[in-house]
């Protein structure tokens, strides 16, 4: 989420994405988000979970956007 630090990786994911994001608008327009991730979230107990964060960032993706029918396919 916004601010959120991951300390395995010494970044800011979702900062990173949207700096990436708007840097890619620059020389085009946003028509969708591929979403491609591991299955080390996939562990029982936690896909409902997982589920809902996953929901929250695409809505949180959206809403930085502007765009409520931005389409994001998963992979």
């Amino acid at each position: 989420m916004p601010g959120g630090y991951h300390d395995q990786t010494d970044s800011y994911p979702y900062d990173d994405a949207i700096v990436r994001m708007r840097l890619a608008m620059e020389m085009g327009t946003l028509k969708g988000i591929l979403w491609h991730q591991g299955e080390s979230d996939s562990r029982s107990g936690r896909a409902e979970e997982y589920e809902a964060h996953l929901r929250e960032l695409f809505e949180r993706f959206r809403e930085e956007f502007d765009d409520p029918d931005l389409p994001i396919l998963v992979g």
